[in-house]
């Protein structure tokens, strides 16, 4: 196998794992226990939105161990294209290994934009709710909170209630 192809194979190993990092901080987004569960919603309007950061995790995870793995196959394929041997491949491997984990974990840890609502509830008072950047929703907009023990999330109101 020549370096080119080597290197194009390495990548696409690199990308795969790497895209395995989704960020489950959207309004859209739901984990799997989240399915089929109650939640309370409340109707109301969005008053204020911000800017914020929110931090994705803290410490290595899935991203550390899916990127060493995808750097460890790339760099054995790059190192056996490089070097045609074992000593190549296991060199290649051990460095594709540490980069990859230094990499996913990175992408892991990184800090993603998400809107901070400041909404008032037709049944009274204010609520703030931090959440990713979609739906991206606007101040004025009328919206469902959909609560339950795990969290809240905002998502437009599609009803013609008023």
């Amino acid at each position: 196998m020549n370096f080119k192809t080597s290197l194009c194979i390495g990548c696409g190993v690199i990308g795969v794992c790497v895209s395995g990092c989704d960020d489950m901080l959207s309004g859209n987004n739901y984990k799997r226990a989240e399915a089929k569960q109650v939640n309370k919603v409340s109707r109301g309007i969005i008053r204020t939105k911000r800017l914020v950061k929110i931090q994705r995790h803290a410490g290595t995870g899935s991203g550390a161990g899916l990127g060493a793995a995808g750097g460890a196959l790339s760099g054995a394929l790059i190192g056996n294209a490089v070097s045609s041997g074992t000593k190549g491949q296991i060199i290649g491997g051990a460095v594709g290994a540490l980069a990859g984990s230094l990499a996913g974990s990175a992408i892991q840890n990184r800090n993603v934009d998400g809107f901070e609502y400041i909404i008032d509830l037709d049944e009274g008072g204010s609520i703030a709710i931090t959440q990713g950047k979609t739906p991206e929703l606007s101040v004025g907009q009328r919206v469902n909170v959909l609560s339950n023990n795990s969290g809240a999330r905002v998502v437009p109101d599609s009803s013609n209630v008023f």
